[in-house]
């Protein structure tokens, strides 16, 4: 899922770290009801803004719970860090609106969004090393998903999500115009399922941006489910 968002914004953000605003609990209540409690592992960006999104569906706990309940709760409050799931960094681009950044650098800036994925903002790096870096991540978690009849729940970014959905749908090396053809909301639920087989990785997507009253189709003890 997509962290909360965040308290101070100028710009775009990336890979900075600001804290997330998570003084609004219904998304989170939401978030607690719905999300699986058996064979699952919480996992997060290393980015403080998704590891306060976490503790706060925490928090939607009830005073009496039981073990499992008690299990997500001590996983949410302390999920494992995986550095692979942390935002795309803009570089020299960072607090600088879309806006500024065509008028500044153009010609970059067009072939950056619509043209060339190997081109990079300035001292960062190109899109789609940061996509294959979060699919290799996703594949494996997704292997042992499928091996130890496991859920994953991560808390992450937009970028993140993003690169994941392009992995499932088989379209990792497109263009970051197609990246950016997804809007990811804060505090919405991706659920998608990757499965190995003769065929090689194959990626069903079963929700993007499911949030409020939205049907979530989890399927909480299929082996092959991988929740982002």
């Amino acid at each position: 899922m997509r962290h909360a968002p965040v308290t101070a914004k100028v710009g775009v953000y990336g890979n900075d770290n600001p804290e997330a605003d998570c003084s609004s609990a219904p998304p989170f209540h939401w978030l607690w009801e719905h999300l699986p409690r058996e064979n699952v592992t919480v996992l997060s960006s290393p980015l403080q803004r998704a590891r306060q999104t976490a503790a706060a569906v925490a928090r939607q706990a009830p005073e009496t719970c039981n073990a499992s309940e008690r299990r997500m709760v001590s996983q949410l409050n302390e999920p494992r860090t995986e550095s692979a799931f942390k935002e795309f960094g803009y570089g020299g681009w960072q607090g600088m609106t879309w806006q500024e950044i065509s008028a500044s650098e153009p010609e970059k800036a067009h072939a950056y969004f619509a043209a060339n994925p190997w081109v990079a903002p300035p001292n960062s790096e190109p899109y789609l090393t940061f996509a294959a870096r979060v699919g290799e991540r996703v594949a494996a978690i997704s292997f042992g998903a499928q091996a130890h009849n496991h859920n994953f729940i991560v808390f992450s970014h937009a970028g993140t999500i993003v690169a994941a959905l392009m992995q499932a749908m088989g379209v990792g090396g497109a263009p970051v115009s197609t990246a950016l053809g997804f809007q990811i909301s804060n505090c919405s639920l991706t659920v998608m399922t990757l499965t190995f087989s003769e065929q090689g990785l194959l990626g069903r997507v079963q929700g993007v941006n499911l949030q409020g009253t939205a049907p979530v189709p989890l399927q909480r003890k299929e082996s092959t489910s991988a929740e982002t």
